[in-house]
C-alpha cells in the first residue's frame, strides 16, 4: 500500500476507533460487536507496525483509557490506599 493511501486509513480508523471508544465507554451505547471494534484496531496497530512514521502518541493503539467522568467524581483528592490480600499459598 502506498505512503498515502496508509496515512489515509490509519486517520480514517483512528477517528472511528475513538467514536466507537466514546460510543462504548461514554454513551454505554456500543455501536459494533467487540470481535468489529478488535479488527479495526488490529488494523491501525499494524498499519502503525510497518509504516512507523505514522505512529502518533494520541493514536488509541497508544494510549489507555480517556478523561475521568464528572459523574464518577472527576480527579481523586489524594493517593488512593492499597489494600494487599495475601492468599494462604503466599505466606
Amino acid at each position: 500500500m502506498p505512503m498515502h493511501q496508509a496515512r489515509d486509513r490509519a486517520n480514517k480508523l483512528r477517528a472511528e476507533i475513538e467514536e466507537l471508544r466514546y460510543r462504548y465507554h461514554v454513551l454505554n451505547d456500543p455501536d459494533v460487536s467487540d470481535e468489529v471494534y478488535t479488527s479495526l484496531t488490529k488494523e491501525l496497530r499494524e498499519l502503525e507496525e510497518t509504516y512507523p512514521q505514522l505512529r502518533d502518541p494520541n493514536s488509541p493503539t497508544q494510549r489507555v483509557g480517556g478523561q475521568p467522568l464528572e459523574r464518577l467524581g472527576g480527579r481523586s483528592s489524594g493517593p488512593l490506599p492499597v489494600c494487599l490480600v495475601v492468599g494462604p499459598g503466599f505466606v
